[in-house]
Formats: C-alpha cells, structure tokens, sequence
C-alpha cells in the first residue's frame, strides 16, 4: 500500500474509527486500526467485536493499493502531533508501516489485515432512512432515560427502536421513568421491527450525525445487527438480546388533571432546589410539589445543608396535591425538551406522571415522558 493523503482529514478518520474500540481489548488485532487503500479513498476501521466504526477519507493520489492494521493508540498520537499537510503512507501490507512527512520519517509495527475480523460490506436488504438532524434529537432526548450500567436488567442498557409503517419510535426506561419519541421515516420497507440499540454505539452517533436536516441517514436492522451510514461513516452494532418491557402499559390511561407550566420557570425552580436536595443520604434528589389553587409550591430539606423553598404560578387553578419526586429525573427531560411550556399531566402521589411539550404547531415528531412519584415512607 502507497499513498498520499492530509494530515487533518487522517487524523479525524483516526479518531472516529477508534471511537469502537474497547478500553479491554482481549486479542492485539483488536486494539489495531485497519487502513485500505483502493477505489481512490481510504477505509478506516476500529472494532471491538460489538461495535465497529468505519470512515472513508479523500486522499490525494493512491500509488499501491492494499491494506494492514496499526495500533490505534500509537497511529493516532503520532498522527495528531504531526503538522498539518501531506503524509505519505506506505506498507508491506503485513508488519510495517512508514509514516513519512516533510523532515520526519516514522515507522510503526503492524498486523497483517488477513486478521482483522471480517465487516459485511451489508447485513440485509430491509432498509429505512431518516433525517440526521431527526435521529439525533431522537437519541438526545431519551437516551438520558437509559438505565446505569449496574443494572442488572441487560435489555434496558439500550433504547428500543420501533419501526411500525412509516414511523420511527425510539423509547428508553430504567424502571423509574420512561421517555418515548415517534418520528416519521423518510423510506420504510413496510416491515415492522422492534430491536434494542446498546448506549455505547448510541452515544457514539450522538458524535457523528449531523445537524442538518436534508442529510439522511440509512438504516439496516436484521436480528442480530443494526447497520447506520451517513455520508462517509458507517457504525455496526451488535444488539441486545431480549425482548423489551412493553412500554405502553406504563403510559398512564387517564390522569386527574393536566397542569399547563413554563417550562424555565420550573426547570430554573428544581435547579436551585437539587442543590439543596442532592445531598440527602436517605433519599437523594428528593424534592417535594404541593399543588394548590394557581401556584406549585417546590421544597427541599436536607438536615446537613438547609432548606429550600420556590413559588411557580400555574395559568389556571389546579386540584390540591402533594406529590414528591427524583429532582435529577425532571431536570434530565426538561433540559432537552425544545419548548416555552409543558403540561405535567397528575393523578395522585403513587400513580405516575406524564410531561409533555406544548407548541405552537403540530409536528410530526411526538414526545412523551413518564415519570414515577417518590413514595415517602
């Protein structure tokens, strides 16, 4: 393999693709980077067996096509420190790597490609696409409700991807809350699927989808594998194994009453008092809502830091309720929610709640977030 590519456009390869590389590697070829030269670009893939991330790069002029795997940690320091313009690359396409630029010349020892493991070029024919921009704020504003990595429950250690007709639902939940968004898809096979994306390979598109939204992004699923690719990326990821909690039987049927509030007037209100809440041994977050007439009364009390107290004005009366709840669960779904007021629909302390966004206009993506009560002893 020889070829001359940029420095600035190689290191960016570098450190995407070595974004799916586990911090455990277990086999050397796994901590390696792939590097093919063909078709006037250059591949770049990192793989940690469940995640694989692939880049494709311009280059200025291929002299030998071929390919070898490099140490991604090594590549990418020495690659990162370099100035920026041309580097020459070169290798036997079995061990070594020359790294050459005006006035340096490196050599790095690498692995043969033939041991890399083997990326299926595509993994079916089913196909969907969607607006990257869309997908995005779909991951955004659920992936938060994701449970923690102690969970001992695997499959709620990613987010459900619904695909029924022409919509997209992604809905994550961790016991204790749930949020739910339904988009529509640009191009559907008809089919309808329902698989569970693990959060590393969700937060790793978080860092690559655009915020544009005329670009796409393809979708291929099969039972075992989800397969994104947008513009010169493209991330495979196993997935979880399981079936997911029916999320619909913990959308409450009916509430009591629907609470019409200013979003930043509430969100500002929870943020000053988990200051005060955060700290509390026995039951951390905890803050307390008496609803009466045109008012939310939110406190905190914590025997070693204080007291804390805030006043929401409500529109309209509202029936008389004390309910508590986890400060950290509301500000995680207000802070993503794009938006001037939301309705907080309530029944009683026990039952759970339901927040949604209020806008102007109708828009084809539906948001939804449920959130348990805090049952005080």
């Amino acid at each position: 393999m020889k070829l001359i590519c940029l420095q600035k456009e190689l290191n960016e390869g570098i450190q995407r693709a070595s974004q799916a590389i586990s911090s455990k590697v277990i086999e050397p070829v796994y901590g390696n980077i792939m590097l093919e030269a063909g078709n006037n670009n250059m591949k770049l893939v990192g793989t940690s067996g469940e995640l694989s991330i692939e880049v494709i790069i311009k280059v200025e002029a291929i002299e030998q096509e071929g390919s070898i795997t490099v140490p991604s940690r090594e590549l990418g320091n020495l690659i990162g420190s370099l100035n920026s313009g041309k580097v020459e690359i070169e290798s036997d396409d079995v061990k070594i790597i020359n790294i050459t630029t005006k006035g340096s010349n490196y050599q790095l020892n690498g692995l043969s490609s033939d041991q890399f493991p083997s990326i299926p070029k595509i993994i079916g024919e089913d196909i969907i696409s969607i607006g990257q921009k869309t997908l995005k704020g779909m991951i955004k504003e659920t992936g938060f409700a994701i449970a923690p990595p102690d969970e001992v429950r695997a499959i709620l250690k990613g987010s459900l991807f619904e695909v029924q007709g022409d919509s997209l639902t992604v809905v994550s939940a961790d016991g204790r809350r749930m949020a739910k968004k339904t988009a529509k898809l640009l191009n559907s096979p008809g089919k309808n699927f329902e698989v569970v994306v693990p959060k590393k390979t969700l937060n790793e598109l978080l860092k690559i989808l655009s915020d544009n939204q005329e670009e796409e992004v393809k979708i291929y699923i099969t039972d075992s594998q989800i397969d994104f690719q947008m513009n010169d990326i493209r991330v495979l990821s196993s997935l979880i194994q399981g079936k997911f909690p029916n999320y619909r039987q913990v959308i409450p049927a009916h509430c009591d009453q629907s609470l019409t509030i200013n979003k930043d007037s509430l969100y500002k209100a929870l943020r000053r008092a988990s200051y005060i809440a955060q700290n509390d041994l026995e039951s951390p977050h905890l803050v307390k809502f008496k609803i009466h007439d045109s008012q939310i009364i939110v406190t905190a009390n914590t025997q070693d830091v204080g007291q804390a107290y805030e006043e929401i004005d409500l529109p309209e009366p509202a029936q008389s309720l004390d309910i508590s709840f986890n400060a950290k669960y509301l500000l995680d779904a207000l802070s993503y929610m794009e938006c001037d007021e939301i309705t907080f629909e309530l029944s009683n302390p026990v039952n759970p709640g339901i927040i949604k966004p209020v806008r102007e206009k109708e828009k084809e993506e539906d948001y939804l977030y449920v959130i348990m009560p805090v049952r005080l002893k």
